[in-house]
């Protein structure tokens, strides 16, 4: 019987580890928020994509550091197998060469093969106004970049935060829209356009407005940016930013997306409770961030976000991090430090 023993103990030795234990998708058990920080950047706006077939998670983001006697805002992404050891930069896009200060807010789309990143000029440059632009990819790393997008509903006012969707063989563009309004020197408004294809020609939805309501019915007053489109089990979502303070929140979409119509009106908006951490989020909890949902792998849905506990440094935006939270529901969220007894 010892004999059958050590057999049994020898061919399983013997095995690929992969048929004697699964490796898990996301190891929450070796994180600890923040997963991403760069002493001298402020890091935030970030979204991030996975790539199956090499196991690597890709991460884009906003950063903000010292050039000069400036803060500017950078594009810059980075890749990961883990969530603990991260690569050097695979680009840092400064905006210059489109008469810039910098650059921010990437949003990482797949459509059809074909990865789309989204973002905007910044700094509000006296004569160049922000607009937005897109680059497209093959595999992640090497990109063809700095596409106007949207000029034809953008290009009167400042726009930012660029994000798409696709349905029915259309795109659909969101955005923040700053202009003047009535008395008011500047008022920010989410706007919706829509074409077949990124060079447009684009047109608004209807006016070009968005309505967002709570789950109660009652219509939200805040500012929403950030934005980021997903299906999530066959039904459309908006997922952005709302503000005061900076959280972030999930709508529904109105109605049948079949209905252009429908791409105006989003309901049932909650908020994703991010739980606080000393020492990281207790300023900005969970600021710009980034929902996937990768049911598909482990069961839970994953949240990539800004945290900060001061907003003074790096001209008032303060020293961003970023953390992971995940959920099976969208309503209870875990953070990996909890798994350290925090």
């Amino acid at each position: 019987m010892m004999l059958c023993k050590r057999k049994i103990f020898l061919l399983l030795w013997m095995l690929p580890a992969g048929l004697c234990a699964q490796e898990p998708f996301i190891d929450w058990e070796r994180l600890q928020n923040p997963v991403y920080e760069v002493e001298d950047w402020s890091v935030k706006d970030a979204s991030m994509i996975y790539v199956e077939e090499s196991g690597l998670f890709y991460l884009f983001f906003s950063a903000f550091f010292h050039v000069g006697d400036r803060v500017n805002s950078h594009v810059v992404s980075v890749k990961t197998n883990d969530w603990i050891n991260f690569s050097d930069p695979l680009f840092i896009w400064k905006g210059a060469e489109l008469g810039y200060h910098g650059l921010c807010s990437p949003e990482i789309h797949q459509f059809e093969g074909t990865y789309v990143l989204t973002y905007n000029g910044w700094g509000d440059k006296a004569g160049k106004v922000n607009q937005l632009y897109y680059a497209v990819s093959d595999d992640l790393e090497n990109w063809d970049k700095h596409k106007p997008l949207g000029r034809e509903v953008t290009a009167k006012y400042r726009a930012i935060d660029a994000a798409l969707a696709y349905h029915q063989e259309t795109y659909f563009l969101y955005y923040k829209e700053s202009r003047p309004f009535g008395h008011l020197p500047r008022v920010d408004l989410t706007r919706v356009a829509y074409a077949s294809g990124l060079d447009g020609p684009w047109h608004f939805v209807y006016a070009g407005y968005n309505q967002f309501t709570h789950q109660d019915r009652s219509l939200s007053n805040m500012i929403h940016e950030n934005y980021r489109l997903l299906e999530i089990d066959g039904t459309w979502y908006m997922q952005n930013t709302g503000y005061w303070p900076h959280d972030p929140h999930l709508y529904k979409i109105g109605g049948d997306a079949d209905n252009k119509a429908w791409w105006t009106v989003w309901t049932d908006g909650i908020l994703l409770e991010i739980p606080v951490e000393e020492g990281f989020n207790t300023a900005h909890r969970a600021n710009a961030a980034h929902l996937q949902d990768w049911r598909e792998y482990d069961g839970y849905f994953y949240l990539l976000y800004a945290g900060n506990t001061e907003n003074e440094s790096f001209w008032t935006r303060g020293h961003n991090r970023l953390g992971l939270a995940r959920s099976i529901d969208l309503i209870t969220w875990e953070i990996p430090s909890v798994a350290w007894g925090y």
